[in-house]
């Protein structure tokens, strides 16, 4: 069996290891923080989380 090549395999691994590297919950928590320090920003968040759960984005 011929093993096939998949350039962005690569590619994605490190996007991955960079994500890893970055803190993402750390960015997520100073997101919420934020979005809470102002009521419009608050709506907008609340607006983000209804449309990407109808979508089934998360």
């Amino acid at each position: 069996m011929t093993e096939t090549h998949n350039p962005n395999l690569l590619c994605d691994s490190l996007e991955y290891i960079r994500v890893l590297q970055s803190d993402i919950v750390s960015l997520a928590r100073q997101l919420v923080t934020a979005c809470r320090a102002s009521g419009q920003r608050r709506e907008e968040l609340s607006s983000l989380i209804r449309d990407g759960q109808d979508k089934g984005d998360w």
